[in-house]
């Protein structure tokens, strides 16, 4: 165990791909979240702008034959914005390059009255952002007509050609968070890599008879705001008292220490 409640994980399977190869006969889209999921207290968090009342990432890797490997990278968040200093969040930045290909992209708003509007996401994704930047590794989806008190919930699934996904997913940021779910679904040739800080929620692992793959997953609740610290390491909090988890692919550097599937070393 290390410091500040940090673990570490790795975990693979003893095979090569050229025995056996996985195809995703599914994708990663979702169904809305229930009504009792984006309930939340707004007494609890007074000061906070928003209030993150779920966030979800969901990654599936996978060969589609022997010789084609692809990622499928989704987030599915549902926030609720407590001020007008919140309104910002109603853009959502898509990443999303020119090789890739959008399998599942939508959103809807709940007004304060309860109310819940599915919006026509992919009609208004935009090569811009409001303020006119442009990237090109990115399309932002505005949603239109929030209020103080409006519940935003958006979903995407990209399919990415290969196993170029590395890097930390954003667990906490500046506003709380209810609830965020890490999943990872891998085939068995993968090495995965994974770290939590300051919280001792467990790394489950098992295996995803419906993806044909092994699944790590981990949930993390009640996560507090954190001052924004531009040195921060993604993942990590600026303070002791924050929790966070973070994840890594990496195949030409994997560690040479090999385990069982679904065994911590």
């Amino acid at each position: 165990m290390r410091a500040g409640g940090a673990r570490l994980l790795v975990l693979t399977a003893l095979a090569s791909c050229s025995v056996g190869c996985v195809t995703a006969s599914k994708s990663l889209a979702r169904d809305w979240l229930p009504d009792s999921e984006l309930t939340y207290d707004p007494a609890q968090h007074p000061d906070a702008k928003a209030v993150v009342v779920y966030r979800g990432d969901f990654l599936l890797m996978y060969y589609e034959n022997k010789a084609v490997a692809r990622s499928q990278v989704s987030r599915h968040e549902a926030i609720a914005l407590q001020s007008e200093g919140a309104y910002a969040l109603a853009e959502v930045r898509v990443p999303f390059g020119a090789d890739d290909t959008l399998l599942e992209l939508k959103a809807r708003i709940r007004d304060p009255s309860g109310r819940t509007e599915e919006v026509d996401a992919k009609s208004i994704l935009s090569d811009l952002s409001g303020s006119g930047e442009r990237d090109l590794n990115a399309k932002f989806l505005r949603i239109p007509n929030v209020k103080i008190g409006s519940v935003l919930e958006y979903l995407y699934v990209i399919q990415q050609n290969g196993f170029h996904w590395y890097g930390s997913q954003e667990t906490m940021g500046e506003n709380p968070v209810k609830r965020y779910d890490l999943e990872l679904r891998y085939p068995k040739e993968m090495i995965i890599e994974a770290k939590e800080y300051n919280s001792r929620a467990p790394i489950r692992i098992e295996r995803d008879d419906d993806f044909d793959s092994w699944k790590m997953s981990c949930t993390l609740t009640d996560l507090p705001g954190r001052e924004r610290d531009e040195d921060a390491p993604i993942g990590r909090s600026s303070s002791l008292a924050g929790s966070g988890a973070s994840s890594r692919f990496n195949s030409r550097n994997a560690p040479k220490r090999r385990c069982a599937p679904g065994v911590a070393a």
